[in-house]
C-alpha cells in the first residue's frame, strides 16, 4: 500500500518531508497538500507562505482519499495519545508510539527525523532550472520571525552575518554579494554599515530566490529550513556558512562536495 503524506508548511518544510518519505518510502507514496493551501493555513492561524515547491521538486500523485483516517487520527491522538493509521509529529500533538493497525498516513513535519544524507541522496528529485550565477548570496530570514530567543523563530542579527564575512574573508569590496530575504527593510538595517557591497535581490517568488541560493558559490544560510535545502542540492557551491543548530544534520555525513562553515 502507498502511503499518503500531508505537506505542512512553507517550501523549506515541505521539501524536507518529501526528502524524508523519499528516503522511507522510495517512490512509494501520495501527497495531499489541503493543508497548505491559503484557506486551510488561515483557518489555522498559519504564516501565509508563496509556496513554488511544485516548480522545484518533482512531485508525485495527489490523493485525498485518506483524509477521514487522519482526521479520525488526530481526533485519537488527541483524547487518547494513540492512532490507528497515522504517523504524527506536530507541534501540538505528538504520538512516539507507532500506529496501532499500520503505518499508512504521515502528517507533520519531521524535521528531526531528516538529515542531510537524506537530502544528498534524494537531490535528483529538484528540478533544473536557469538562475543567475552569484559568487556569493546571503540568506535573511524575516518576516514571520520574531526577536525571540527561539533559533528556529528568531531573527538572526548582524552578529552572525559579521562572524560570516570574517570566515568569507571578503575584503574585495568590488565584489558585489546578493542578498536573498522576504524582509527587506530587516535585510537593509543589517548590512547597511558592514562597508561592503550589497545589493539586495530583485526576485519576485520563493522559486527564484531558491535557485538563486542553489547557483552560488558561497551561500551564507539562516535559520531556515530553505535556504539550507538550497544549500545541499545545488551544484556550484563551494561553501556553505550555516547556524551551529544545523550541525547535528551532519553527523555522520562526510561524501559532500564542498566545505561547509557553522556559527
Amino acid at each position: 500500500m502507498k502511503r499518503h503524506v500531508y505537506l505542512l508548511g512553507g517550501t523549506g518544510n515541505i521539501l524536507f518531508q518529501v526528502m524524508k518519505m523519499q528516503t522511507i518510502c522510495k517512490d512509494s507514496y501520495y501527497i495531499c497538500d489541503i493543508f497548505i493551501t491559503d484557506l486551510a493555513r488561515s483557518f489555522f492561524s498559519h504564516t501565509i507562505h508563496n509556496n513554488d515547491y511544485k516548480n522545484i521538486i518533482k512531485m508525485k500523485k495527489i490523493s485525498y482519499f485518506s483524509i477521514p483516517f487522519l482526521l479520525m487520527d488526530l481526533m485519537l491522538a488527541k483524547f487518547f495519545g494513540v492512532t490507528l493509521f497515522s504517523v504524527l509529529d506536530l507541534n501540538s500533538i505528538f504520538v512516539k508510539r507507532k500506529p496501532l493497525l499500520l503505518d499508512w498516513i504521515y502528517f507533520g513535519y519531521f524535521q528531526k527525523g531528516v538529515n542531510v544524507k537524506d537530502i544528498y541522496d534524494n537531490r535528483h528529485l529538484i528540478k533544473s532550472a536557469v538562475a543567475p550565477q552569484n559568487k556569493m548570496v546571503f540568506h535573511v530570514r524575516g518576516g514571520d520571525f520574531d526577536g525571540s530567543k527561539n533559533i528556529f523563530t528568531k531573527k538572526l542579527g548582524k552578529d552572525y552575518y559579521s562572524r560570516a564575512l570574517s570566515i568569507l574573508k571578503y575584503k574585495e569590496k568590488s565584489e558585489v554579494a546578493v542578498i536573498v530575504t522576504n524582509d527587506k527593510k530587516y535585510a537593509e538595517g543589517l548590512f547597511d554599515d558592514f562597508g561592503w557591497a550589497f545589493e539586495l535581490s530583485q526576485s519576485t517568488s520563493a522559486l527564484e530566490d531558491f535557485y538563486l541560493m542553489r547557483n552560488s558559490k558561497k551561500l551564507v544560510c539562516s535559520n531556515s529550513t530553505f535556504s539550507f535545502m538550497a544549500s545541499l542540492v545545488g551544484s556550484t557551491i563551494e561553501l556553505v556558512i550555516i547556524p551551529e543548530f544545523f550541525k547535528e544534520k551532519f553527523h555522520g555525513f562526510e561524501e559532500l562536495p564542498f566545505d561547509v562553515e557553522f556559527i
